[in-house]
């Protein structure tokens, strides 16, 4: 059904040359650490450092010549770790807004534009994955441009097998505590009885991801795809939900000290007279129950280039990271 689309044929060198110089946060971790058993990488646990599309890929062919080298992603080997370009609206990526308008076209798959569509690009290394979570809103379109992933996901069903946490706490995200590649049975022995779909996505497919289906991707190499939200009339509901557990976390984080590991990085607390205000406009969406079926999402998780410290001081350093935690890194 993308065949017709421009950015079906896009590739990561491509999409470097729509993006320019300008540098988005990218996390970085150690592949791994993930096959301890029960050990999740935590996106607050992992590394930051700003880059361009350009120097990314430089990263990941290892060009250590290269005029697209970033000094600070050289600290970290590509051996080692795994890089993530995640959850990037395309608007900030593509600076001329006429090339997404004809590069991408979701109503081929009958979908009415009432407003405009939000298109988020993924960029990520072998390895490169974000923790099993499901979305507390609409559902989910993703085409896979380039490479592959693995998607493995799980029916609402299984939510009591999964272990639901609300810590790291972000908006209308409910992370999984079971390491999905590598669980602890005897930490989360439910999980045995889950029923996992494990789907590898390839360049040119689509996958619809249900309403609150959880789910787990990861590159299998190279890796480049696009996604939408689209909401439900379920929504409603759900933010006013997300309103109470926004209004709870802010007032625990204020009476508790050193909780930050409680909130993904992308994530604010907010003051009690804004909650209020927000948890007011939710329950009137919901008590007027506007029939917006089908349309694009224009209020989901709140990811952003959020402002985080990179763990270099930009100083010409020629030393490499590692993650000091599994039995590789500690041979080093």
């Amino acid at each position: 059904m993308i065949q017709e689309w421009e950015a079906a044929h896009w590739t990561p060198n491509h999409l470097a040359s729509l993006a320019g110089d300008t540098k988005f946060n990218c996390r970085l971790q150690c592949r791994f650490c993930f096959q301890k058993a029960g050990a999740i990488q935590w996106e607050g646990e992992c590394h930051h450092v700003m880059s361009s599309v350009a120097e990314f890929l430089s990263w990941i062919e290892s060009k250590t010549d290269d005029d697209d080298k970033n000094p600070a992603l050289s600290f970290y080997d590509p051996k080692i770790f795994w890089c993530y370009l995640d959850y990037k609206n395309l608007d900030s990526v593509v600076k001329e807004k006429g090339v997404i308008n004809k590069a991408i076209d979701w109503s081929c798959f009958g979908l009415v534009e009432e407003e405009p569509f939000q298109n988020y690009v993924w960029l990520g290394s072998q390895g490169a994955h974000t923790p099993c979570h499901y979305d507390t809103y609409g559902f989910n379109l993703v085409v896979q441009l380039y490479g592959s992933k693995r998607w493995i996901l799980f029916p609402p069903e299984d939510t009591e097998n999964l272990y639901p946490t609300r810590i790291p706490y972000e908006e209308s995200s409910v992370y999984s505590e079971v390491n999905i590649k590598n669980p602890d049975f005897n930490k989360h022995p439910k999980f045995k009885n889950s029923k996992p779909h494990v789907i590898i996505l390839k360049a040119g497919q689509v996958l619809y991801v249900p309403w609150k289906w959880w789910h787990f991707a990861e590159c299998l190499e190279t890796s480049l795809s696009i996604n939408t939200w689209l909401q439900l009339p379920e929504d409603n509901a759900s933010r006013v939900e997300e309103a109470v557990a926004r209004m709870i976390f802010s007032k625990w984080m204020t009476f508790n000290k050193n909780t930050d590991h409680w909130l993904n990085p992308n994530e604010d607390v907010e003051s009690d007279d804004i909650n209020a205000g927000y948890l007011s406009q939710t329950l009137y969406l919901l008590s007027h129950n506007p029939p917006r079926i089908l349309t694009p999402q224009t209020q989901s998780t709140k990811y952003s280039d959020a402002k985080i410290p990179t763990p270099t001081d930009g100083s010409d350093k020629t030393e490499q990271f590692y993650c000091g935690s599994c039995v590789f890194c500690l041979k080093h």
